[in-house]
């Protein structure tokens, strides 16, 4: 199957930037920040063929030729999502077009991320120039995934998701819904981790769930566009049911 390959042509310059143009920004505390600095870039996003993305890019100063000594990718809440590998000095001849030198050799960067968020803080690090940043979207659905299943006494079922882009805290109810069946008793961790969620279900819901239903996470009420996608529950596969159900008729 071809892939696609999504460009985003990022640049920080005297050109008023479009849509497909976002800017780069500098986080402050840099120095030799002048009218002449043009922070310029591209980036890729594309599947990666194992359900993950892939990352790559290269980003340069255009005034000074400064390149990055470091280039690091977070989700929104600023956790990093890898360890970003530094590519050798490749000349880019659209580069050298663009600036009309010859003189332009640029260290890309790439990472390839397991589980992405639906949008990628990229942050660069331009030497003196300081830390600089730009956020590009994935155009990638909401992704959630089942970490754990397990029976909680003799009553409850805890399922609990986890999800690259956290599960922000609103004034709405978090909803787990699996074909007709919908529940809205839902709490983060103890760590108070938002990109965790734990629902809890009765024994009669479990089992009334079917493996054939696509299960999902939403708000109630609803912005319209925030759901996660979850994929299947088998109730089979939950911890600790056989347990308990041998603990409830052992005869003392």
């Amino acid at each position: 199957m071809r892939q696609l390959a999504l460009t985003i042509i990022l640049t920080l310059a005297n050109l008023s930037p479009t849509a497909a143009e976002p800017l780069w920004q500098p986080e402050g505390g840099g120095t030799g920040i002048s009218a002449q600095t043009r922070v310029v870039g591209d980036i890729e996003t594309f599947p990666d063929g194992a359900g993950g993305l892939r990352v790559r890019g290269w980003v340069v100063d255009g005034f000074s030729a400064t390149r990055p000594d470091r280039v690091q990718i977070d989700d929104l809440a600023g956790k990093p999502l890898g360890d970003v590998a530094s590519g050798s000095f490749v000349r880019r001849r659209d580069v050298e077009t663009r600036f009309g030198s010859s003189a332009f050799s640029l260290s890309g960067f790439e990472l390839s991320i397991a589980h992405p968020p639906s949008t990628l803080l990229v942050r660069a690090h331009l030497g003196q120039m300081g830390w600089w940043q730009t956020m590009i979207e994935t155009s990638l659905p909401l992704q959630a995934r089942l970490t754990r299943l397990e029976c909680v006494g003799s009553a409850a079922v805890e399922v609990e998701v986890a999800s690259a882009d956290p599960f922000p805290v609103r004034d709405a109810l978090a909803e787990l819904q699996v074909g007709q069946l919908v529940s809205s008793l839902s709490r983060y961790p103890d760590s108070g981790d938002t990109h965790t969620l734990i629902f809890t279900l009765t024994r009669d819901e479990l089992t009334s769930v079917s493996s054939d239903d696509q299960a999902i996470v939403r708000y109630n009420p609803s912005n319209g566009h925030d759901a996660w996608l979850i994929g299947s529950i088998e109730p089979s596969t939950a911890q600790g049911c056989e347990a308990d159900d041998s603990e409830l008729n052992t005869v003392p």
